[in-house]
């Protein structure tokens, strides 16, 4: 079971009433959580969007008035993140094309037999799912922000004309004074001053909390992040807000918090240094990477990957089927990639490859591609992830060398 149990609900539009009632009737056969709807045309399907609430559309192409691209232009209007997915008799790289710049979830070409419906339950799970998740995600990520708010934090409050600050339990926490390692015999009953307080803000960020801290007298907004350094010499990060009261204009005193924001710093850092290093591996020659969700018929690729290929990086940064990048391949290396690919699968092996690309310019590009296949306990195909790295010039240059003559 997915992401949740309750009811999958699934629109589908064709003009042919016979073929969505087939339809209709295989996809609920095929999962026992589909509720699916049929609409006869495109103007039909946005009436019943309107009126009900849909987990996914599934749309033909080929219908009068208006086709199945212009109805999912219509669709993105009102529902940008709803997963529409065309399922369409009229198979063509154009088609498929347009449907990806007009942000199709996923293209599926109508075949013979029953086995078409499995796979097509199949996409539809796998994108309502998806979406569920991030839904979910996003939630739990507001929720978490919430409660990061409230989350390390000591208040303190400061008379700003007898320059005392008093502090809360938590925040001696968090400075690290009076616990098991504090080498600091200092009493939570006496306040402390303000240079006093300096004394335990890291070195280099001393001018800035000063100077800071002298612009809130002034009026000015105090919400900063800087360092500190605990009792038992440890460095940690936090941000520190402040609210100050004026009598006749005169600053009389401020109320504030300090959160611990370490974990949040080191991980900022972490991932701003893990980006340094894969755009220098990019620079040195890699075009980009990719991960393919065998099951599913799903490929993830980074933005230079999709741009080279001829895909919108924001359609391929969701999945797409293999078949969404396959026409972007040399037609004279085609049939080889596909049987090497194949083999991987079969072995569970390595994939290395040169082959030929045509960009969107219409430039021919040599890359290499770099991969392994992932399979379960059972020896199936699970993930298949790799590399592409642009080897144009140096294929530029061994033909080169081959052309010159020998002495």
């Amino acid at each position: 079971m997915g992401v949740s149990s309750s009811p999958i609900r699934v629109l589908h539009i064709d003009d042919e009433p016979s073929l969505t009632e087939l339809t209709a009737t295989f996809l609920e056969r095929a999962d026992d959580q589909f509720e699916v709807d049929t609409a006869t045309s495109a103007s039909e399907g946005l009436a019943r969007l309107d009126e009900a609430t849909f987990d996914c559309v599934v749309s033909d192409y080929d219908m009068p008035r208006q086709n199945g691209i212009e109805l999912l232009e219509r669709v993105r209007e009102d529902h940008p993140r709803l997963p529409f997915i065309l399922f369409t008799g009229k198979g063509s790289e154009e088609v498929a094309s347009e449907a990806i710049s007009a942000g199709v979830s996923d293209y599926l070409q109508k075949r013979r037999g029953t086995e078409q419906y499995q796979l097509l339950a199949k996409r539809i799970r796998s994108h309502v799912e998806r979406t569920r998740a991030q839904r979910k995600a996003a939630e739990h990520e507001s929720h978490l922000r919430q409660a990061q708010e409230m989350a390390d934090l000591g208040s303190w409050h400061k008379d700003i004309r007898d320059d005392e600050i008093w502090w809360s339990e938590e925040i001696y926490g968090i400075f690290g004074i009076d616990g098991e390692h504090s080498e600091t015999d200092r009493s939570a009953e006496r306040p402390l001053d303000h240079r006093e307080f300096l004394t335990y803000v890291h070195p280099q960020d001393r001018g800035f909390v000063d100077e800071k801290w002298r612009a809130a007298l002034d009026g000015a907004a105090y919400d900063i992040e800087h360092r500190i350094v605990t009792d038992c010499g440890e460095t940690r990060w936090v941000r520190q807000r402040a609210e100050v009261e004026y009598d006749d204009g005169e600053p009389l005193e401020a109320l504030g918090i300090v959160q611990d924001i370490t974990e949040r710093k080191t991980r900022e850092q972490e991932i701003k240094k893990a980006k340094t290093q894969l755009e220098a591996a990019i620079d040195t020659g890699a075009v980009g990477t990719w991960e393919w969700d065998v099951d599913a018929d799903e490929l993830v690729v980074d933005a230079r990957f999709a741009r080279l290929f001829g895909v919108p990086p924001d359609a391929a940064d969701d999945g797409l089927p293999l078949e969404a990048y396959v026409s972007a391949v040399a037609d004279v290396d085609r049939e080889r990639i596909e049987r090497a690919a194949e083999t991987a699968l079969d072995a569970c092996g390595e994939f290395q490859e040169e082959f030929r690309v045509h960009d969107p310019d219409g430039e021919r590009r040599w890359v290499l591609a770099s991969g392994r296949v992932k399979c379960d306990g059972n020896g199936k195909a699970r993930r298949f992830p790799g590399a592409l790295v642009d080897i144009t010039d140096r294929k530029a240059d061994a033909s080169r060398e081959q052309q010159q003559p020998i002495n």
